[in-house]
């Protein structure tokens, strides 16, 4: 699944990501809090995600190497 984001939409998310609010944001990226706002909405919207949470947890799954599974021997290891 591509996640199809602007890139500032991925930068919004990334800072939601490490806990920020949309006024921090807004400071940081040097925009208003209403343009943040904006972001957050549509980045929800793509993401077809409800929260702020759902939507940081998605991406976290899509971005994470996959890891190939582990099958242990008759010992456990």
């Amino acid at each position: 699944m591509e996640l199809k984001l602007t890139r500032r939409e991925a930068e919004v998310l990334v800072w939601v990501a490490r806990g920020k609010q949309n006024s921090d944001i807004a400071q940081i990226l040097g925009v208003s809090r209403a343009t943040v706002s904006k972001h957050v909405e549509n980045l929800l919207r793509k993401l077809h995600c409800e929260t702020r949470g759902a939507a940081v947890h998605l991406a976290m799954d899509l971005l994470r190497p996959q890891q190939p599974c582990l099958s242990l021997d008759k010992n456990g290891f």
